[in-house]
């Protein structure tokens, strides 16, 4: 009888629906209680760092023309310029003068002019944008309380002035007055820099307007600024010499903040309501329900799924498994669901699938194994052949000793190559090189007393190694034929077989008669050198193809020539 169960699409709404009912009530009673301290945690944060905003860049706008000041007094080419005018009082010294002072205040990009008072009250001015109102604030109280005291430093309270450009237009700006005493040669003299804050305002204007009700500045005498902010403050009867008065006015939050150099103060002022502002609490309030609506469902949902998550992940981890593969893995689930289901339907079909894979696989291991059989087979032949033309030569000779000798070694060889079976593809290097050394001796008859001479570098951590059957042989073999074709030269066979991080490194070089372009090219190639009718290059070809078929592609086989320089060939087993 079919076992009855519900959906597993049906079991997860179910438990989705309770877990946000649930997630939804508590965040509603919850928010009650936390939103409105948070709501005016923040705002006011933010007010306070508003403030602090503002006042760093009161600091950067005055500090600068203090210092700015101070160097203009110890300039040299100032005072030269003040000497010659106040020793030969003329029309031409005073032009100096004023360049000079011109010159000064092109290098702060808000300074509009400057003025020198001498020490016979003369008053020297920059040429420069001076407008009448500058010239109002030289007539007035301020500037009188700044006479006779050496260094004193000082700034004016903002005023307006209505500028008027090269076109004519007119604008108002907001600027500010900066005063300075000091002496020279012990006469007294005054610095005045007219300077425009207009930038200054704007800033201040752009972050008061997105986070406050009111801002003003109180200069270091204790007088707000009339035309900044929205005149809220100016509007209160607040004692602005004190900020500890601001502390117990009840209408909203005030925040006071001096600068360090110029003691001038910032005070920002947001009143309750705009602290309780309701649709910023409704924002918030419905965002913070979400938030916690989501991150509580899916915390629960965690708990709640794992029996329907942990089937899923088995079967997960299983197909995993067999992509790395592990054929006989099977997911074992029994949940009684769809899940279930699958998992059965999956493990049949991975039965099948190993069943025909199988099948697959020892048939393609026949195919395979004939075919290295069949290249082994055309390497044999080509060999033999080889050395009987060596015995060919040897009995025009009429030497029986050689005779004897030749045809031991000869045995020797078959012997080795007749060792060939399935667990016989690969053979160490220390038999390889006994095989090599074999070949060598029959092949040395054909040179005579002028025998190749065979430079060994063999690596001992490499003699028990194993590599592929014959390709040594085939290679030293190709030299033979190809390359030592004088047999009155001497002629030197250099073999060297080491490791290179963990990899056998296989070269063969002669000092043979080397090889064209052309034919070097062809033996680069990445397809396997084509062989002619006459089994010319059936070595190279071979061998090739029987790396290729064993290491894929990790091996690399490179050939390196030039006519009469000789041969090398690198094979690197990655």
């Amino acid at each position: 009888m079919k076992k009855k169960y519900k959906s597993l699409k049906v079991k997860l709404f179910q438990r989705i629906e309770a877990i946000v009912a649930i997630s939804l009530s508590m965040a509603i009673i919850i928010s009650f209680f936390t939103i409105q301290p948070i709501l005016s945690g923040q705002t006011l944060d933010q007010c306070e760092q508003a403030t602090r905003q503002m006042t760093e860049l009161l600091e950067n706008t005055f500090d600068p023309i203090v210092n700015y000041a101070d160097t203009i007094t110890y300039s040299r080419d100032l005072k030269y310029s003040i000497d010659k005018y106040l020793a030969y009082p003329s029309s031409q010294y005073n032009s100096q003068l004023q360049l000079n002072l011109s010159e000064f205040s092109n290098n702060l990009s808000y300074v509009r002019g400057l003025m020198l008072e001498l020490p016979n009250q003369e008053r020297v001015f920059s040429i420069s944008n001076i407008y009448d109102e500058d010239l109002q604030i030289i007539k007035s109280n301020w500037y009188k309380e700044t006479e006779g005291t050496y260094l004193l430093k000082k700034f004016s309270d903002f005023y307006t002035t209505v500028q008027t450009n090269a076109t004519a237009d007119t604008r108002e700006a907001i600027s500010c007055v900066y005063c300075l005493n000091f002496e020279m040669k012990a006469r007294s003299y005054r610095l005045v820099v007219f300077f425009d804050v207009s930038n200054l305002i704007r800033s201040f204007d752009n972050i008061a307007a997105a986070y406050l009700d009111d801002y003003t500045l109180i200069s270091s005498d204790g007088h707000p600024q009339p035309l900044l902010g929205n005149n809220i403050l100016l509007s209160n009867d607040l004692d602005f010499r004190d900020p500890t008065s601001y502390e117990e006015l009840t209408d909203g939050r005030y925040f006071h903040r001096q600068s360090n150099y110029a003691k001038w103060a910032v005070l920002t002022y947001i009143s309750n309501k705009s602290i309780n502002r309701a649709y910023r609490l409704l924002l918030i309030f419905i965002v913070l329900i979400y938030v916690f609506m989501s991150g509580l469902t899916l915390l629960l949902s965690r708990f709640s799924f794992a029996q329907y998550v942990v089937p899923i992940t088995k079967l997960s981890q299983t197909m995993i498994r067999i992509s790395k593969g592990d054929w006989k893995a099977q997911a074992k689930i029994q949940t009684g669901d769809e899940i279930e289901d699958l998992a059965n339907v999956f493990n049949e079909m991975l039965n099948n699938l190993n069943y025909y894979f199988n099948i697959s696989l020892e048939q393609e291991k026949q195919q395979q194994y004939m075919r290295y059989n069949l290249l082994i087979s055309q390497l044999d032949p080509h060999f033999i052949y080889n050395v009987m033309s060596i015995i060919n030569v040897l009995a025009k000779r009429a030497g029986n000793k050689d005779i004897v000798d030749i045809n031991t070694a000869l045995i020797h060889l078959l012997q080795d190559r007749l060792r060939i079976s399935n667990t016989e593809i690969f053979d160490t290097v220390q038999q390889e090189i006994h095989a090599l050394e074999q070949y060598i001796f029959l092949a040395n008859y054909k040179f005579g007393k002028n025998a190749v001479k065979v430079n060994w570098h063999i690596d001992e951590t490499v003699l028990n190694d194993k590599i592929p059957k014959i390709i040594l042989s085939t290679l030293v073999e190709n030299s033979f034929k190809h390359a030592f074709v004088e047999t009155t030269r001497k002629n030197i066979l250099d073999i060297r077989i080491q490791k290179e991080n963990k990899a056998i490194t296989i070269i063969v070089h002669d000092n043979g008669i080397g090889m064209d372009a052309a034919t070097l090219a062809t033996l680069n190639a990445s397809t396997p050198v084509q062989t002619s009718p006459r089994g010319m290059h059936i070595g190279i070809s071979s061998m090739k193809q029987i790396l290729q078929y064993l290491y894929k592609d990790n091996i690399s086989i490179c050939f390196s020539s030039e006519p009469d320089k000789g041969t090398t060939v690198r094979i690197l087993f990655l």
